[in-house]
């Protein structure tokens, strides 16, 4: 850029003179750029309407072209501590059900625990500083060290070994419970220990067996020895007899023999069981885990066959996992939850009851809240498309330069915007495209069980012309609609044809939905100026916008060099002026100097 000397030596505004020379000029790059910045607005108006456009092509209508978006069904109870949902494929017909039986969950409250020394027992307390006293205060007989022993907790076919070292407290304790699968929790108040399975029903129950005399022990301090032979600790005495099935077995026997004959069939649950003693589960050094497994049947043994009540914990009550039981038209279903799923019915029962009339139907008010679903979204859309296609003009409304904002205020020039972006869609012909063939799709005539019908039919139409209020000619009213202020009033037809020929009404609004959702879609097919869902040129827009910004970068250089040409032309002139000034006062001071 050349140096800009301006009026120095002529006393012209040059500055002005320059500005005013290519004012022409720099109007054009402005209306370059009001043009640019009015199609990138339109083009952001144009995503927006197009997601709303979408929504109604691939969600409603998409949906609806099919019976199964309108059967809808409903089933009453005779007793309300039954609740049912219904399924689309529910038949529809009168049941009886009853309930023996509701889920229980496998639930186990300890007896309160005590130390040794007599203090309170808190999450710190060390395991191994816990104790069982009889009645004279002194540890009960047959307490062994639990230091070092060991039990296992079974939930959902997974076993895992709990060990008691030196340093286990009764909040570490209870975090091993919770890590093996079981809710466990230590309540410091009551001294007592809660442990319950993570869901109801049989087999999500859980089961804690001690794997040798030091682990029996840890659960008898712990309160959790509940005693094998009491109801509700079937699956724990069940557990140890797997173990002590294998006694007469394998008690005596040559120890290589018995590890041979065990890993000669990975099938077998002597197998799973020696397996279950390996730390390493990919390790073949069977010998310290057969050890171990013997140890395990050895005491299970025991336990089966020995006196042990004196370490059983006589406060702790083990509630077993039960599967609820529902009896439907004399055929009886189990389910882990209180909850069970049949042809096509989810019942739910919060009480055991007998003789629950079930009596499931057409749910009328379903097909209706869908088809009014379906026209409210259609409405709003409409209303809006028609808004924009026929919005005032805009005349006379640019987008302002930096320079006209600067001369207003905030609340100014957002009027003056807004006032642009509601005339862009004005005549729109891409939108009076979709417009009409949304009209024309709702104002179609389909044959239903040999009839033609039309939403009118089915007291579905728009206002009188000169009635209805401004963008809602094309918005259509259900008459006898609640909601609706304008035809509230009227029969309601559609209801009346719902609950008299619900196939009719599935049929032709099936139909319906399938031609409004063909012209969308042929409206949104990809082309050489659109993409695939557009409505709208996109493809053609985005080029358009990239070629104002082109030109506008061109005019913006046109401009610069314009202007660098004046002022380079003043430029030389102020230099000229300067030695002419100059000369003139050379010589003016030389014959004044002669005189």
């Amino acid at each position: 850029m050349p140096t800009r000397v301006t009026g120095m030596f002529s006393g012209l505004d040059t500055e002005t003179l320059i500005q005013d020379l290519v004012k022409a000029k720099r109007k054009k790059n402005e209306n370059l750029t009001k043009d640019k910045t009015k199609l990138e607005w339109k083009q952001t108006a144009w995503q927006d309407l197009n997601k709303e456009i979408k929504s109604l092509y691939t969600g409603t209508l998409s949906n609806l072209r099919y019976t199964s978006a309108f059967r809808k069904k409903t089933t009453t109870a005779s007793n309300s501590a039954i609740s049912v949902i219904t399924g689309d494929n529910a038949m529809n017909s009168v049941q009886s059900l009853s309930v023996g039986k509701l889920a229980k969950t496998g639930y186990l409250t300890g007896s309160k625990v005590q130390s040794a020394d007599g203090s309170a027992v808190t999450g710190s307390t060390l395991v191994k500083d816990l104790t069982v006293k009889d009645a004279d205060g002194n540890p009960i007989a047959g307490l062994s060290e639990v230091t070092g022993g060991s039990f296992t907790v079974t939930t959902k076919g997974k076993s895992t070994k709990i060990t008691i070292d030196e340093t286990t407290t009764m909040s570490g304790l209870v975090s091993k419970l919770n890590a093996a699968g079981v809710n466990a929790n230590f309540d410091e108040k009551n001294g007592r220990l809660f442990i319950g399975a993570t869901a109801s029903g049989k087999t999500n129950d859980f089961t804690i067996t001690a794997d040798n005399a030091s682990g029996f022990s840890a659960l008898s301090v712990l309160g959790i020895n509940t005693d094998i032979n009491a109801q509700g600790n079937e699956n724990v005495k069940a557990e140890y007899k797997k173990y002590s099935d294998y006694y007469d077995t394998l008690n005596g026997q040559d120890k290589d023999a018995a590890i041979a004959a065990i890993i000669d069939d990975p099938s077998t649950e002597i197998f799973k069981m020696l397996k279950a003693e390996m730390d390493d589960p990919e390790s073949t050094d069977y010998d310290a885990a057969y050890d171990k497994l013997m140890e395990k049947i050895s005491f299970a043994h025991e336990v089966l066959n020995s006196d042990m009540s004196g370490l059983y914990s006589s406060d702790a009550v083990r509630l077993k996992g039960e599967n609820a039981e529902f009896t439907l038209n004399g055929a009886t279903f189990e389910s882990e939850s209180n909850t069970i799923e049949v042809n096509g019915l989810t019942i739910t029962a919060n009480a055991e009851v007998q003789n629950v009339v079930l009596t499931t139907q057409d749910d009328t008010d379903g097909i209706y809240d869908v088809v009014k679903d379906f026209l409210k979204k259609y409405n709003e859309l409409i209303k809006k498309m028609d808004k924009l296609y026929n919005a005032d003009a805009a005349k006379g409304y640019d987008p302002l330069t930096d320079e006209e904002k600067d001369a207003m205020s905030d609340s100014e020039i957002e009027k003056w915007e807004t006032k642009i972006k509601d005339s862009l869609f004005r005549k729109d012909s891409t939108l009076g495209s979709i417009f009409n063939a949304l009209k024309d799709g709702m104002s179609s005539g389909f044959e239903v069980n040999g009839k033609t019908l039309y939403l009118g039919d089915f007291g579905i139409g728009t206002m009188n012309y000169f009635e209805a209020a401004e963008n809602e000619r094309a918005v259509l009213h259900i008459d006898g609609d609640k909601d609706d202020g304008v035809t509230s009033g009227n029969a309601d037809k559609l209801k009346s044809m719902i609950a008299t020929d619900p196939d009719a009404v599935v049929g032709f609004f099936t139909k319906l939905s399938s031609t409004l959702y063909d012209k969308l879609h042929d409206l949104s097919g990809s082309t050489s100026t659109s993409s695939f869902g557009s409505f709208f040129d996109d493809k053609q827009m985005k080029l358009d916008i990239a070629d104002y910004a082109t030109k506008v970068a061109d005019a913006e250089k046109k401009l610069q060099d314009y202007e660098d040409k004046y002022y380079n032309k003043f430029s030389k002139m102020e230099v000229a002026l300067s030695k002419l000034q100059s000369q003139n006062s050379y010589l003016t001071g030389l014959f004044g100097g002669g005189q």
